[in-house]
């Protein structure tokens, strides 16, 4: 046990503090959260929306800012939002009267958007979505916990 703790410290050692979780990025356990957050947008259940959001929110911060990249083209293949199919989904979460929803939704944006990759998809499925995420913004409480999101 103790041989285990060790060679944890010493790989966070190795990666200046910040630990990988390199297997977060890939595809089982990703798999299982946008089967999730699809179902969820399917029966439009706000509970499971915001939790299975925050979750994969969390799971991307726990991943080394230089793999998070990897876990974004991962979520962006799965496409959770079906946005391919349904382009107007990102819209009405954003738009949705569950406040809990909203920030959900803007924070895990904000993930997908820090990352090369995630910026493109986005804008190549809704040129105006920055454009009104901004809008949405600009009506929130000011210093709002959605405002810091974005």
């Amino acid at each position: 046990r103790n041989k285990v703790q060790l060679s944890r410290y010493h790989q966070l050692l190795l990666d200046n503090g910040e630990e990988r979780n390199e297997h977060l990025a890939e595809d089982p356990a990703l798999e299982q959260h946008t089967t999730v957050l699809k179902e969820a947008l399917t029966e439009q259940d706000d509970r499971r929306l915001t939790d299975i959001q925050v979750s994969l929110r969390t799971n991307a911060l726990r991943i080394a800012r230089d793999v998070r990249p990897k876990f974004v083209t991962n979520l962006i293949v799965k496409d959770p939002y079906q946005l391919k199919s349904k382009p107007d989904t990102l819209k009405q979460l954003v738009d949705s009267k569950d406040h809990k929803v909203k920030r959900a939704t803007v924070a895990l944006l904000s993930i997908i958007a820090s990352a090369h990759d995630g910026t493109k998809y986005l804008l190549s499925q809704d040129e105006n979505l920055v454009a009104y995420l901004c809008e949405i913004v600009k009506h929130e409480e000011r210093g709002s916990v959605t405002q810091r999101f974005a």
